[in-house]
């Protein structure tokens, strides 16, 4: 079982110790609702980390300056569910010159909220 958290680190900065409260805190929201009975014992716990987009969805493009070289960013968490897909939807742009889906085009993100920091 597994659960995000969405913190903001680096593998210098990441505290790879889950906290006593986060166990408890995940088997109260998603081991007794589901597997009710089950001990509350956490034997095994671990930190991992991923990269992932602002809006955590893919980036499968091409390079606006470059037609001809293609970028994908399957990450966001989840995108080694979604290999095959991914990987079938690059061929077909590389070989065949399909056009990339427009919900992960690479210039069809939000633009970042403006700073609030004085200039």
């Amino acid at each position: 079982m597994a659960t995000e958290v969405d913190d903001d680190t680096t593998p210098e900065t990441v505290d790879r110790k889950v906290p006593p409260h986060a166990v408890q805190k995940f088997y109260d929201d998603f081991v007794v609702p589901h597997l009710p009975g089950l001990s509350p014992d956490c034997v095994r716990n671990e930190v991992c980390l991923y990269t992932t987009t602002a809006d955590s969805r893919f980036i499968i493009d091409r390079l606006p300056e470059r037609e001809r070289i293609i970028i994908a960013s399957p990450c966001s968490g989840h995108g080694f569910k979604h290999s095959a897909a991914i990987g079938e939807k690059l061929a077909k742009m590389a070989y065949d010159g399909e056009a990339p889906d427009p919900m992960f085009l690479w210039n069809a993100r939000p633009a970042p909220p403006p700073s609030s920091t004085p200039r």
